[in-house]
């Protein structure tokens, strides 16, 4: 399962979510989806789970998860920074739930409800004491209905942040383990042993799954040759290029440009 980091800029978000398709993704606040309609796939730490309506989809920070529909569905998601829960923010960022999705029979009444207040709040300075006061509520009723694990060791998240960090950002040029290694500091094995246990793929799959998602963008555009597009997104070489495209989209640039018409 390869992830991707993604950089919320926004220290709290809420809104509606329909149909819900995300391909595995990891970021330093918490997420909290539920499901008012229908049913959908959830994948948490690479363990496939199932969430009907009614059920809670708790991922804590640092957490590779993703979701994938099955028919329509709807839910409330809420996406905040850690530190916004007060005195709940050390068991956020240093635990993890030992179950990911909580069922309806476990949730307590408070939980929907306080989502929904979240949900209709406007969210701007003038609010962010009451927007506090439910994830306050929210967290604690959260925490008490679930088990808690230790989540790991704090420096190896640290580091795996400023790896993804540092590759999102250059991705586009030459780019080594040994290089981002020799920039982040440390061992090129500790580095590799702990990118692939935290993110759930190898560095060079990772590299590469940025640089087929650019180059699928870029390949609706029918102006752009292929080998512009390859060298434009990091690859040394049109054939370098081809294989990565065929391993992680499942098909050659010129076929999926094709689907496009383009």
């Amino acid at each position: 399962m390869i992830a991707f980091y993604e950089q919320n800029q926004m220290p709290l978000r809420a809104g509606r979510a329909k149909n819900m398709n995300f391909n595995a993704h990891l970021h330093r606040q918490a997420e909290l989806f539920l499901m008012t309609e229908g049913e959908m796939g959830v994948t948490v730490n690479g363990e496939a789970y199932k969430a009907r309506e009614g059920d809670l989809l708790a991922a804590f920070p640092n957490v590779v998860h993703s979701y994938q529909s099955e028919g329509e569905n709807c839910g409330i998601m809420i996406i905040f920074n850690p530190e916004l829960a007060g005195e709940w923010n050390y068991k956020l960022t240093h635990f993890t739930s030992g179950q990911p999705v909580v069922p309806r029979e476990q949730i307590h009444e408070d939980i929907p409800y306080c989502m929904e207040r979240i949900l209709e709040t406007e969210i701007r300075a003038e609010n962010l004491p009451l927007l506090k006061g439910y994830l306050l509520v929210l967290v604690s009723r959260l925490c008490a209905c679930i088990d808690l694990v230790p989540a790991g060791r704090k420096e190896d998240f640290d580091l795996v942040h400023r790896a993804l960090l540092y590759v999102t950002e250059n991705f586009r040029e030459p780019l080594t383990l040994e290089q981002v290694s020799r920039e982040l500091g440390v061992s090129r094995y500790y580095l590799s042993r702990t990118f692939s246990r935290k993110v759930g793929s190898g560095f060079n799959s990772y590299v590469n799954s940025l640089r087929v998602g650019l180059a699928q963008h870029l390949l609706e555009n029918p102006s752009r040759s292929v080998s512009e597009i390859a060298l434009e997104c990091g690859f040394e070489s049109l054939r370098t290029f081809n294989r990565a495209f065929q391993e992680q989209a499942g098909t050659t640039p010129r076929e999926y440009r094709k689907q496009f018409g383009a």
